[in-house]
């Protein structure tokens, strides 16, 4: 089969597929096709290509549409009437669960709490149910079990005291300052008691008188036997008065000290030693008296007031002083209540603290009920995914900020991937984003697998390894924006290799050389070392980074590579730079020189860049200030006395809709899913009023040229030098298929990273700067890393240095200098295993990198 024509589809009327027909979301030219079912679908193209459009503007909206449709006209009315995705028709498309790019992305806030690899994963749940149902509360104080007590369980405690035994059942009275003392003995009196202990003093009641004094500290008498000729029946009845008058607390007093009570601590009655033991119905120590709530889910979340260390509040670090560990919880980020839950020896806490292996090993040997049978399968099929994923050495407390890239997306394909679901469409965003080439096998057999549970599974994926491992693929293009939305190829992997209009084929199909390049060509201008290296799991390395060059940081994730750059050198820089002395900003490392060979050090990372929808890439780069004047200097504008002012969409006093605030849309908390966001009712997605709109540059309107991407606006606006400028670094950074107008947090982590190249790009030139990025080609299609390139050569020609991370063999292999860690991940990594050029490092027979590109020059 070769590459087909608009209308063209494939499949056979006989092949179950979804049937998508004139589709025109976005960019897409009224496409037709089938999506085979329970198959592995690519959706591959360049960057801007309409991919997004097709899998998540369409399949995914479509699914989630029709299954609000099917909820209770109670649930659904809440809910508008989700608009369908603009195409003719689409048919039988199953229910539907995607995973976008930057799905489990946060931006990081001082009110915000850091999840970590429990809650990422959706472990965490489950183990909090797990703790609810076979947790027993330990006293902190004493190490005892604190269990609530009846009559039947402080029954069975007598039976194991010694023969001929005496004791009396009592009751504290509770307090009794708020009532008068001749009431009070009348009330107990009526009730048929006739003995107290008041203040260690015997005394019968009805020989009191009023003047006579009760205090706090009185026991009222109930019976008085020995276990030599003990009635069962009527123990059981005293201590169930004991338990009702005072509100659940049973007393004992025991001639001889039982084996759990302290001997060093008699109650003397009339001068003679008794031991008191307090039984209580609630959840109190017998010993110190602490009380305990009863141990549910909530008790156990960090996020709940009812579990979160009420000194750090949830966060785990000293309000008092930043990074240390909270003195209260020592870093658990849980009260002492729910610390105290414990199952065979560990609370929850320090289950969590250990590797996924030890956790497995510790749900095997637990003796369970029915219930918690079911949740420990949950529990352990969620953890066998990260194992299967390569992750298995982390820890379920470890926070999310500490994580790369590629453990952040294999975390969250756990909680999608881990659901048990069947028959259903599941749509994942680039799966291969952050793996090393070592690990990719991993995930594609963990997609395979759900395949062959009867699942459907469409990915947007730019990985040759990714896309020959499809049943089907899919190719939109030729290009960006307008110049894309086209059904370039459909077929197998064996038809694409005959594909002749395929950009994707023409790169898959291209051979490389056995001779490795170099980016600048040119050796160091000097370089930076950093010793004694222990950061995280960072075993004592000492590191040289080359300068004036491209130096790649590779390696499977968990190695330690964001541990070394983003954690060690970037902070260690930060501080060699100072003027003026600055804190201890958490890094481990025993000196570090060269410094003095750079001015400066920016870390482009792939955080997020806009909190809120209505950051923009036009406001990022400050574009939008320009476009608003020119929209403001029209004949139009200014009869109607419109400033600048008027076209902001963030301003409240501007010409943005009341309505969504200039977002264009409207987010519904769903609470029972996941937030549900709809095109504002009011503006149609436009963010303006309608005199706003009316204003016309050039025949469009401000929101048709927010609407317009980096590549249309570049054209658009010729004549405007600067704003020209701006959008030329956008395109040459590869972000010139992104509208003006998109929400940055919708951006990917790489497309975040590159955005903010771009805004360094529009500045004034600086010197001797080094830049850090953390695998700045995620995201982009192969053809297209030629545009960071030739940013990089920029930067390099102009007297920068460069630091990456990277998986992405195009960029490695190009490579000045490389600097492999490994040889695994977690506590079997960080460890230097290759330094070098990419031939060199290729040559290194322990290198997993070295492999990865002798694999690639040998045609994969």
């Amino acid at each position: 089969m070769t590459e087909l024509s608009h209308g063209e589809a494939t499949q056979s009327p006989e092949t179950p597929a979804i049937q998508l027909r004139g589709v025109r979301v976005h960019n897409l030219k009224n496409i037709d096709l089938d999506l085979p079912l329970q198959q592995l679908v690519t959706v591959c193209g360049v960057s801007g290509s309409g991919k997004t459009s097709l899998a998540f503007d369409t399949l995914y909206a479509e699914g989630q549409r029709r299954y609000l449709e099917t909820l209770s006209p109670a649930a659904r009315q809440f809910i508008h009437q989700l608009p369908k995705p603009d195409a003719d028709r689409i048919t039988r498309i199953p229910p539907t669960v995607a995973l976008k790019q930057n799905a489990g992305r946060r931006a990081a806030t001082g009110k915000t709490l850091e999840p970590n690899v429990g809650i990422e994963s959706g472990v965490q749940n489950y183990l909090r149910l797990l703790f609810s149902t076979l947790g027993e509360v330990i006293c902190s104080n004493c190490q005892i079990p604190v269990k609530p007590q009846s009559p039947e369980s402080v029954l069975t405690f007598i039976h194991s005291l010694p023969e001929q035994t005496r004791f009396q059942i009592c009751f504290p009275l509770g307090s009794v300052f708020d009532r008068p003392t001749d009431k009070l003995l009348a009330e107990l009196i009526q009730q048929g008691l006739t003995r107290a202990i008041i203040d260690h003093q015997s005394c019968k009641l009805d020989e009191m008188g009023n003047n006579s004094s009760i205090t706090n500290n009185c026991l009222i008498v109930l019976d008085r036997l020995s276990t030599r000729k003990a009635d069962d029946q009527r123990i059981l009845e005293s201590l169930e008065l004991a338990f009702t008058e005072s509100a659940g607390t049973a007393t004992l007093l025991v001639e001889q000290p039982p084996a759990s009570q302290p001997k060093d601590t008699p109650f003397l009655v009339d001068e003679q030693e008794w031991y008191r033991c307090d039984f209580f119905s609630s959840l109190t120590c017998t010993r110190c008296q602490e009380s305990y709530l009863k141990p549910e889910p909530q008790l156990f979340n960090f996020y709940s007031q009812m579990g979160a260390c009420p000194v750090c509040r949830g966060t785990g670090t000293d309000p008092q002083s930043g990074e240390l560990s909270c003195r209260s919880c020592q870093g658990s980020r849980l009260n002492s209540t729910a610390r105290a839950v414990r199952i065979a020896d560990l609370n929850i806490d320090e289950l969590g603290a250990q590797a996924i292996p030890q956790i497995n090993s510790w749900l095997s040997h637990l003796d369970s009920t029915p219930t918690a049978t079911s949740l420990v399968r949950e529990i352990t099929n969620r953890l066998q995914t990260l194992e299967d994923l390569g992750i298995g050495y982390l820890s379920l407390n470890r926070g999310r900020s500490t994580l790369s890239s590629g453990e952040q997306q294999r975390i969250a394909l756990t909680a999608v991937l881990s659901s048990n679901l069947v028959n259903t469409l599941y749509i994942l965003d680039e799966p291969s984003s952050g793996l090393h080439p070592a690990d990719s096998q991993r995930v594609i057999s963990i997609l395979q697998q759900l395949r062959d549970l009867n699942n459907s599974l469409v990915i947007v994926e730019h990985d040759p390894e990714f896309i020959r491992a499809s049943d089907h693929i899919i190719e939109l293009g030729p290009g960006a924006g307008r110049v894309g939305g086209e059904l370039v190829f459909q077929g197998s992997i064996l038809e694409m290799q005959d594909a002749t209009d395929s950009p994707t084929s023409r790169f898959l199909n291209s051979t490389h050389s056995n001779d490795f390049g170099s980016l600048s060509g040119k050796q160091a201008s000097g370089s930076i070392t950093l010793t004694g290296c222990t950061t995280n799991n960072l075993q004592n390395i000492s590191v040289t980074f080359p300068l004036g060059q491209l130096c790649i940081v590779t390696g499977i994730s968990g190695s330690g590579k964001s541990s070394l750059v983003e954690q060690t050198l970037f902070p260690s820089l930060i501080r060699a730079l100072a003027e003026e002395p600055i804190s201890d900003l958490g890094t481990v490392y025993e000196s570090i020189s060269g410094t003095d060979q750079i001015d400066e050090v920016i870390l482009l990372d792939q955080s997020l860049i806009g909190q809120t929808p209505r950051s923009i890439p036009a406001t990022y780069l400050n574009l939008f200030d320009e476009i608003r004047s020119i929209f403001a200097q029209t004949a139009d504008a200014r009869l109607r006395n419109l400033t600048a002012k008027d076209f902001s969409f963030n301003s409240k006093n501007g010409g943005r809709c009341p309505e969504c605030k200039g977002t264009g849309f409207i987010e519904i908390d769903l609470q029972f899913l996941a937030d549900l966001t709809m095109e504002c009712q009011s503006c149609h997605g436009e963010r303006y009023q309608r005199e706003l709109l009316e204003i016309k540059y050039r025949k469009l309107s401000i929101a048709d040229v927010l609407k317009m991407t980096v590549d249309e606006a570049f054209p658009f606006f010729r004549g405007q030098a600067s704003l020209q400028k701006k959008l030329k670094q956008l395109k040459d950074v590869g972000l010139g298929y992104i509208p003006l107008g998109q929400p940055l947090p919708s951006l990917s982590g790489g497309e975040c990273q590159r955005l903010k190249l771009a805004a360094y790009l529009t500045t004034s030139s600086r010197k001797r700067t080094l830049f850090l990025m953390n695998e700045p080609s995620r995201g982009l299609h192969p053809l297209d890393i030629q545009y960071l390139l030739n940013c990089f050569e920029y930067l390099l020609t102009a007297g920068h240095s460069l630091i990456l991370i990277e998986h992405n063999l195009q960029l490695i292999r190009i490579a000045d200098h490389i600097i492999d860690l490994g040889p695994a991940a977690g506590e079997q990594g960080g460890q230097i295993v290759a330094t070098g050029t990419p031939t060199e490092v290729a040559q290194h027979p322990d290198s997993l990198t070295g492999a990865a590109l002798q694999k690639l020059n040998s045609g994969f």
